[in-house]
């Protein structure tokens, strides 16, 4: 699972970064699945910050191990669920600096 916070900045001039999150089980049984694929997403943020971002804002990853385990899922969905909840805007379905996928 992927999702994505950010905040508008205070002054118009500063971009502030763009979070995205992964949770997924790093350790456990799926292990040899998941980190391959945190992986490719590294690499990905890497590419689109050499290429200075998107529209000027850097990305950064914040990544959530599940363990493979329920309760450490709703630990780290929880936690996302949190970060959009704290937004100084409210989510707009056009624009809305918030998403999961």
């Amino acid at each position: 699972m992927l999702a994505a916070c950010s905040s508008q900045p205070q002054d118009k001039t500063t971009k502030t970064a763009i979070k995205i999150g992964v949770i997924a089980p790093l350790t456990g049984q799926f292990e040899s699945i998941a980190q391959p694929n945190l992986n490719g997403i590294k690499a990905a943020i890497d590419d689109i910050n050499a290429a200075g971002g998107i529209q000027g804002s850097s990305v950064e990853l914040i990544v959530k191990d599940t363990e493979g385990e329920l309760e450490a899922s709703l630990k780290a969905i929880e936690t996302f669920y949190y970060c959009i909840s704290i937004s100084p805007h409210p989510p707009h379905f056009e624009h809305s600096p918030h998403f999961f996928v």
